[in-house]
């Protein structure tokens, strides 16, 4: 059984708001920096594919840089640094983690670009994400419910346990539903806590 993210969903939610900030009729330049975790990370490389397919139908999207950053935050900082120097008019940064990104907004807030340049994520929804957005740190932010996760993968076990299937014969995928955060539609209950997952039942 797999639980947990469609990370082609992800990627490709993730490159459908950089087209709309950045892309066609947006008055943008259309550039946008991509910082990878691991390329040979599955996630990493799965979500790539998806914002590449999506990037292919608008001819006025350019990514003009494509690290990456190892989902550390500090090389994140300095990747970013970095590409701001050599594209003053970026539009976006899409980052593959939260925890890293947090490192190129840091950039971007250090070169006063703040709200001039998005910076477009994805986690698992906890609580600095929701900080983030608030304070205009990230722009868009796609949220996999990791609760719903832990409930998702306590029922995958349960269905095996009791129906015994032979291995392999009975794959099946629970994939987390996504869920877009931004500054327009969040609210207090949009991320979790550790706090509320110690709570949590499952």
């Amino acid at each position: 059984a797999y639980v947990g993210a469609s990370w082609y969903k992800v990627g490709e939610a993730q490159a459908q708001m950089a087209v709309r900030a950045c892309g066609k009729g947006s008055g943008k330049s259309g550039k946008i920096a991509i910082i990878q975790g691991t390329p040979t990370n599955p996630n990493n490389s799965i979500a790539l594919t998806a914002m590449e397919n999506v990037f292919a139908t608008d001819s006025t999207i350019q990514v003009v840089a494509n690290q990456s950053a190892d989902w550390d935050a500090t090389k994140a900082n300095a990747i970013a640094t970095t590409v701001l120097k050599q594209n003053p008019d970026l539009c976006a940064f899409i980052g593959m983690w939260e925890v890293p990104d947090a490192g190129a907004a840091a950039a971007v807030k250090e070169a006063g670009l703040t709200g001039k340049v998005q910076v477009i994520t994805n986690g698992g929804g906890r609580g600095p994400a929701c900080d983030a957005i608030k304070s205009g740190d990230f722009n868009g932010y796609v949220s996999y419910d990791v609760p719903g996760q832990a409930r998702d993968l306590v029922n995958a076990i349960k269905v095996i346990l009791q129906t015994k299937p032979e291995p392999g014969s009975k794959p099946f995928a629970l994939y987390t539903p996504n869920k877009i955060i931004s500054p327009e539609n969040m609210t207090p209950k949009s991320c979790w806590t550790m706090e509320e997952i110690e709570a949590s039942p499952f």
